[in-house]
């Protein structure tokens, strides 16, 4: 027995129906009108639904108070709907500040912006997969549309999604059984409908028993056989009738569940034995989901999933490229696997994958040492005392070069020392001229070398660098005589006279 819950306000009735209805009832408990001040301005807001015209009207000339349902907080009423609660409006009811003159059931939705939509219950279906991989959906009454073996409708009851007992219903099958329907029944659960059995049993109800012996087996050759419109038609195995019937006279032929039949389909007798849907009877075209329905009452696939997700709506737009499977991933999937779903525009589109250009890294090139005289096979310097700087070996010592694979001294370098050694000589050898016989003399005439000791008149120092001393002392003709005393000693060791010249070097 229906309940019926009516509220009255300001003279008019407003029902609110909890039990069977014709649209589809809400799945949350429903919520209640509320009095609204006439303070109130924003009445034509979302988040208003009005009983009626004058409860609005009264409101918005601030005259007295008015009746709304009110979605979400923060309206100034005691109360107030909240997400996902529904109301059922009847005619005459003001929505977002339009009248409305039929019964209309809405929904709060407080994501967002507050605010009543209209509540689309969304349509039960049977949905598991099979094993070919691709998800399938059935709505009530519809059959799938191969036949299977036994193991194949096994697997699809147990994957069915959200039908606890298709696993229960899956180990009940007929061990017997060699081909199965798989279809959702009128209750929103998939089944297996036994269609044949294997070897000499035949189908009984929801079981497969043995044949009745005889010496003429009905059958010899396991042909299939229906009596259509009046005349007895025998078929070969996987053969088809090409007479055309109705849902009803194919059931009738072939003993099948009219409950898996499309009432407006148009069938053909198949050696299955089974009846296979060709197509519509005239004046009916097949729908998304395969099912016949009249021409010009056909929902587009947008329009049938109003109130889904924007990617399920956009899915529509690849036509047969893609399908939606919303009952195992919620996803729109290219049947291209060289493809993927993408919303451009508002369009839904399968557009190619695009592969990343292979990049090959370059080949390294080997660079030749910069200096392969004084370096090894990885550029390293390998003559002693030396260093690399900008890609050449030099010497630690600037006033050196790599010479026969080690530092000498440079030419420049020695000659340089060699005029050091010259100027020196010059100012030495001045320096001797300018000295007074006497001051050399003693006065037997002989050479005063406790002057020369006393004074220090000269000394060279010659430097040594490296290991190599050179010295070069020249005799000049013009120096006179006095000097004969002078020698050179290396290490106690005499190596020249007075007038000599010598050279100490390598």
């Amino acid at each position: 027995m229906k309940k019926v819950l009516a509220l009255f306000v300001s003279g008019s009735v407003f029902a609110l129906f909890a039990g069977s209805m014709a649209v589809a009832g809400p799945s949350t408990s429903l919520c209640s009108p509320q009095v609204i001040e006439p303070k109130q301005k924003k009445i034509d807001w979302n988040d208003y639904l009005w009983v009626s015209v004058q409860e609005h009207d009264n409101v918005k000339s601030g005259r007295q108070q008015g009746t709304a349902a009110v979605c979400g907080k923060g309206h100034g009423t005691k109360d107030y709907c909240t997400d996902g609660q529904k109301i059922e409006m009847k005619p005459g009811h003001v929505w977002r500040g339009t009248p409305i003159n039929k019964t209309v059931i809405y929904v709060c939705t407080t994501s967002g912006d507050d605010r009543w939509e209209i509540y689309v219950p969304e349509e039960k279906k049977c949905s598991t997969m099979v094993q070919s991989g691709k998800p399938l959906s059935l709505i009530a009454g519809e059959a799938f549309s191969m036949d299977l073996t036994r193991e194949m409708c096994a697997d699809a009851l147990k994957r069915a999604n959200g039908d606890a007992g298709a696993y229960t219903r899956a180990g009940k099958l007929d061990l017997r059984g060699s081909m199965f329907q798989l279809y959702c029944d009128a209750d929103v659960h998939l089944q297996c409908k036994l269609k044949a059995c294997e070897g000499n049993y035949i189908v009984s109800g929801d079981k497969c028993v043995e044949k009745n012996p005889g010496p003429t087996p009905p059958n010899p050759n396991d042909t299939c056989r229906a009596t259509i419109k009046g005349q007895t038609v025998v078929l070969d195995p996987g053969a088809e009738s090409s007479i055309d019937l109705t849902a009803a006279e194919c059931s009738a032929a072939v003993k099948v569940a009219g409950a898996s039949m499309d009432s407006n389909g148009r069938y053909h007798f198949y050696c299955g034995p089974m009846c296979k849907k060709v197509g519509c009877q005239s004046g009916y075209e097949n729908d998304e989901n395969g099912m016949c329905v009249k021409k010009g009452n056909k929902k587009t696939c947008r329009e049938q999933r109003a109130g889904m997700s924007i990617e399920a709506i956009a899915c529509c737009d690849t036509g047969t490229d893609a399908t939606w499977d919303k009952p195992i991933k919620g996803k729109c999937n290219c049947k291209d696997s060289n493809t993927h779903f993408e919303i451009v525009g508002g369009r839904g589109q399968c557009i190619a994958n695009v592969t990343p250009p292979v990049i090959i890294p370059p080949t390294p090139v080997i660079e030749p040492c910069s200096d392969p005289d004084n370096m090894d096979s990885n550029c390293k310097c390998v003559v002693p005392e030396t260093v690399e700087r900008n890609g050449k070996c030099v010497c630690l010592d600037s006033d050196k070069v790599i010479k026969n694979g080690k530092c000498e001294y440079s030419d420049e370098y020695l000659g340089k020392l060699e005029i050091e050694l010259d100027n020196k000589y010059s100012g030495l050898t001045a320096m001797i001229g300018g000295f007074k016989k006497n001051v050399w003399r003693d006065e037997n005439g002989e050479f005063n070398t406790a002057r020369l000791a006393s004074d220090s008149i000269a000394g060279v120092v010659l430097g040594t660098v490296g290991g190599i001393v050179t010295a070069n002392l020249v005799k000049k003709a013009q120096l006179k005589q006095g000097f004969e005393d002078i020698g050179c000693y290396i290490g106690g060791q005499s190596v020249a006279g007075y007038g000599d010249e010598f050279y100490v070097g390598r």
